[in-house]
């Protein structure tokens, strides 16, 4: 396949996914985007969008099979990567058994080291709830680390909740990360190339939040703008991590479970703990350093945690599906 294919099959699949949202007027749904009716609409476009995507894998991996003569690799390197022959499509999608509880534990758990430092703010904030009130009502420990956990998210209605904690994250993966990252290696794009790249049409996906911003809440067009600049630098951010671990892990609840983590967690508030009007400025340089011991041990067990042998790649198909590691692992 060439790369311009692989990539007009990206743009294909994110214009689908986007333009469905468009479709909304025609069965009279409100514009609202957290009008329950809404919320439904779009979970029911997005699951659509993803079936397609995958579908569309699933055409695609046949005419690479046939077009290499179903035993080629699928880029000219030591080691290559493996054959078409021999996976099935779920397992190019990145759904399978082998090494399922560790790709589900490992690279997530890289994630929360991430955000070690929005955690140990989290932390304080259940802390001076539970000593002093905090100046709410709910004072019980549960109810604490509830409202610390979802301090950022934008509404505890259960649809809203549903739709991104989990239906978002989903679809998004599944298109994402399991149809689109193996359409680009199929093009015979590097790995450096897919996870810096793929994650731009990830971020374009969101860019259609700042047309809903200016036509249905009143926004200026530079504060649009701005913020989905802002957003997509973000979700850029995000994707480059995401794609990184289905690409070690060849597991798709790697990159999702990450995905639902960073949902909830929202963006970090550095300013809420910096600033000496706060109430967890006496907690500033706890919270510091947990951000720099978070980053640092994030950045050192990268690689470590995220080794491919870990998900059965190895002793399943001799390398990993994803990831060659064939060449650097010696005779």
């Amino acid at each position: 396949m060439y790369p311009s294919i692989a990539w007009l099959a990206c743009l294909g699949i994110v214009s689908l996914f986007v333009g469905l949202f468009y479709t909304a007027p025609l069965f009279d749904v409100p514009h609202s985007r957290n009008h329950p009716h809404t919320i439904k609409f779009r979970i029911c476009v997005s699951v659509f969008a993803a079936l397609a995507s995958a579908g569309l894998l699933a055409m695609l991996l046949q005419f690479e099979r046939a077009e290499r003569g179903n035993a080629a690799p699928i880029r000219d390197l030591p080691g290559g990567l493996p054959p078409l022959r021999g996976h099935s499509l779920l397992e190019w999608m990145g759904i399978r058994r082998e090494g399922f509880v560790l790709a589900a534990t490992l690279p997530p758990l890289l994630v929360c080291l991430l955000f070690l430092g929005p955690l140990a703010e989290r932390a304080c904030r259940v802390h001076l709830v539970i000593s002093c009130g905090g100046g709410r009502s709910n004072t019980s420990f549960p109810g604490a680390v509830s409202d610390a956990l979802l301090q950022n998210v934008e509404s505890r209605d259960p649809l809203v909740l549903a739709r991104n904690l989990f239906a978002g994250p989903l679809t998004e993966e599944l298109m994402f990360r399991s149809c689109m990252v193996p359409i680009l290696l199929w093009g015979g794009l590097s790995h450096g190339t897919v996870i810096l790249c793929s994650p731009l049409v990830f971020g374009v996906a969101h860019l259609h939040h700042a047309i809903e911003a200016v036509l249905h809440r009143g926004e200026t067009l530079q504060m649009a703008l701005l913020r989905a600049c802002f957003q997509m630098a973000y979700t850029w951010l995000f994707g480059t991590i995401a794609t990184f671990l289905f690409l070690r892990s060849s597991h798709v609840v790697a990159p999702l479970l990450a995905h639902m983590f960073c949902n909830v967690m929202g963006l970090p508030g550095i300013g809420s703990w910096l600033s000496a009007g706060s109430v967890l400025h006496g907690y500033r340089k706890p919270v510091a350093c947990a951000y720099a011991f978070g980053i640092t041990l994030f950045f050192t067990l990268l690689y470590p945690l995220t080794e491919p042998r870990l998900f059965s790649n190895g002793s399943v198909h001799g390398h990993g599906l994803h990831w060659d590691y064939s060449a650097a692992a010696g005779p």
